[in-house]
Protein backbone atom coordinates (compact mmCIF):
# COMPACT_ATOMS: atom_id res chain seq x y z
CA UNK A 1 0.00 0.00 0.00
CA UNK A 2 1.57 3.21 -0.82
CA UNK A 3 2.45 5.54 1.91
CA UNK A 4 0.68 9.30 2.29
CA UNK A 5 2.62 11.96 2.85
CA UNK A 6 1.50 15.38 4.25
CA UNK A 7 2.97 17.27 2.08
CA UNK A 8 0.16 16.34 -0.76
CA UNK A 9 -1.87 17.99 1.36
CA UNK A 10 -0.19 21.37 2.07
CA UNK A 11 -1.95 24.86 0.42
CA UNK A 12 0.79 26.82 -1.04
CA UNK A 13 -0.71 30.36 -0.62
CA UNK A 14 -1.31 30.03 3.02
CA UNK A 15 0.74 32.66 4.55
CA UNK A 16 2.76 35.88 3.09
CA UNK A 17 4.05 33.76 -0.28
CA UNK A 18 4.49 35.38 -3.20
CA UNK A 19 0.71 34.93 -4.24
CA UNK A 20 -0.19 36.91 -1.22
CA UNK A 21 2.54 39.47 -1.16
CA UNK A 22 1.73 40.55 -4.56
CA UNK A 23 -2.08 40.74 -3.73
CA UNK A 24 -1.60 42.77 -0.79
CA UNK A 25 0.66 45.05 -2.59
CA UNK A 26 -1.84 45.30 -5.45
CA UNK A 27 -4.48 46.02 -2.70
CA UNK A 28 -2.45 49.35 -1.17
CA UNK A 29 -2.20 50.20 -4.61
CA UNK A 30 -5.37 50.65 -5.06
CA UNK A 31 -6.42 51.90 -2.07
CA UNK A 32 -4.23 55.17 -2.40
CA UNK A 33 -4.75 55.40 -6.02
CA UNK A 34 -7.11 58.74 -5.47
CA UNK A 35 -4.14 59.90 -3.56
CA UNK A 36 -1.36 59.59 -6.40
CA UNK A 37 -4.27 60.29 -8.91
CA UNK A 38 -4.02 64.09 -6.85
CA UNK A 39 -0.87 64.41 -6.26
CA UNK A 40 0.13 63.98 -9.92
CA UNK A 41 -2.61 66.45 -11.07
CA UNK A 42 -1.58 68.73 -8.78
CA UNK A 43 -5.41 69.03 -7.57
CA UNK A 44 -6.72 72.26 -5.93
CA UNK A 45 -7.79 70.28 -2.98
CA UNK A 46 -5.23 67.25 -2.43
CA UNK A 47 -4.66 67.41 1.06
CA UNK A 48 -8.31 66.80 1.35
CA UNK A 49 -8.41 64.08 -0.97
CA UNK A 50 -5.60 62.38 0.53
CA UNK A 51 -7.09 63.24 4.23
CA UNK A 52 -10.59 61.53 2.92
CA UNK A 53 -8.80 58.70 1.17
CA UNK A 54 -7.06 56.99 4.05
CA UNK A 55 -9.06 57.95 6.55
CA UNK A 56 -12.20 57.33 5.25
CA UNK A 57 -11.57 54.59 3.00
CA UNK A 58 -11.59 52.34 6.52
CA UNK A 59 -15.35 53.48 6.59
CA UNK A 60 -16.63 50.23 4.21
CA UNK A 61 -14.90 51.73 0.81
CA UNK A 62 -17.03 55.06 1.16
CA UNK A 63 -14.15 57.84 1.29
CA UNK A 64 -11.99 55.58 -1.17
CA UNK A 65 -15.20 55.76 -3.44
CA UNK A 66 -15.57 60.05 -2.61
CA UNK A 67 -11.90 60.29 -2.82
CA UNK A 68 -12.29 58.64 -6.31
CA UNK A 69 -14.46 60.69 -7.88
CA UNK A 70 -13.43 63.98 -6.30
CA UNK A 71 -9.73 63.74 -7.49
CA UNK A 72 -11.31 63.93 -10.93
CA UNK A 73 -13.32 66.74 -10.16
CA UNK A 74 -12.28 70.86 -10.60
CA UNK A 75 -9.07 70.15 -12.07
CA UNK A 76 -5.63 71.73 -11.36
CA UNK A 77 -4.21 74.30 -9.27
CA UNK A 78 -3.19 77.48 -11.90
Amino acid sequence: MPELRNNHFKDENMGFGGTSLSGLLLALMIYILPSVIALFKNHQHKKSIILLNLVGGLLLGTGWLLAFIWCFISGKRE
